[in-house]
């Protein structure tokens, strides 16, 4: 069986992707700030986000990392981030378990 096609799969089409941009909360700034400040750091040079989506919660990095890496099992979601994404992000649709 092809879990990772199965997976995908799940979170693919259109209507999906919207429903899962309109009710996505971001997440608040304050868990990066204790990302950083657990990493004793004002920033990071190398975020990769796993499960990335479209890239909301990605963006909240934008001013804390100089390069972002989004990993997206689902082709379509990566699409929309590729659409959804007004700085440099680096996006890949693949599983996490073949890098």
């Amino acid at each position: 069986m092809d879990y990772h096609k199965l997976n995908s799969e799940r979170f693919s089409g259109q209507q999906y992707i919207n429903l899962y941009n309109k009710y996505r909360p971001s997440p608040p700034k304050e868990i990066i700030h204790q990302t950083l400040n657990y990493l004793n750091s004002y920033s990071v040079e190398r975020l990769v986000d796993l499960g990335c989506g479209t890239g909301i919660s990605t963006l909240v990095w934008n001013d804390f990392a100089s390069e972002i890496i989004g990993i997206e099992p689902s082709k379509e979601m990566v699409l929309a981030a590729k659409e959804y994404f007004i700085f440099s992000v680096q996006l890949y649709s693949l599983a996490a378990s073949t890098i």
